[in-house]
């Protein structure tokens, strides 16, 4: 990251996004893995500290004289003002091929608290013998990245975040959690710039 990228969990702890800018973020991290699966790899490894959100000088120091509201820099991904950005490839591996992590558990005395306590955004399926890097897995730790983001707020994406999580057959696709994302910040934009225009003097 450079200096002023920030990982997801510092942007929670130190600007309390808005709903919006939260559903911005889970947008464009769909995007980037959309991405990356078109190019034949899966992540494996989308979590809060591997999403940075780069926030420019700028914005900063608007947001320190008290011009910004919290939130308002991330949702501005459309503008260029803000950048959704995914790094750590340390488990990429092309789609298809042999998943990494059960290596990790063959060692351990205890596979599911390896799972829930160190890896708890990983998908269960990619700790079982010979399983194959594949589209789902992403899928289900966009949607436990989706559900920490959002959980405190009540918000029409849950039943698709909680299908995310789901068996490996159930799960929607990334185009379809992409969609769903889009629709929301279109609606919740609107409605922002309704409730604008209400307040404008006739």
């Amino acid at each position: 990251m450079t200096l002023h990228d920030k990982d997801l969990e510092q942007v929670l702890h130190e600007r309390c996004p808005s709903v919006l800018a939260r559903i911005v973020i889970m947008r464009e991290v769909c995007r980037l893995v959309d991405a990356m699966h078109n190019e034949g790899f899966a992540h494996n490894d989308v979590c809060m500290r591997k999403v940075s959100v780069n926030i420019p000088r700028t914005q900063e120091r608007n947001e320190e004289m008290g011009k910004e509201e919290k939130g308002t820099e991330i949702a501005r991904t459309e503008d260029n003002m803000t950048k959704v950005m995914l790094f750590g490839v340390r488990f990429m591996r092309p789609l298809g091929d042999s998943a990494y992590f059960r290596r990790m558990w063959e060692i351990s005395r205890d596979r599911e608290t390896l799972r829930t306590r160190c890896y708890p955004w990983l998908a269960p399926e990619l700790f079982t013998f010979c399983q194959k890097s594949s589209r789902a897995a992403d899928v289900y730790s966009i949607g436990y990245l989706g559900r920490q983001l959002l959980a405190p707020h009540p918000h029409p994406l849950s039943s698709i975040l909680r299908e995310c999580l789901g068996p490996v057959k159930t799960r929607p696709s990334i185009p379809q959690l992409f969609h769903a994302f889009d629709n929301e910040v279109t609606h919740l934009s609107s409605n922002l710039v309704g409730h604008g225009e209400s307040k404008r003097p006739s």
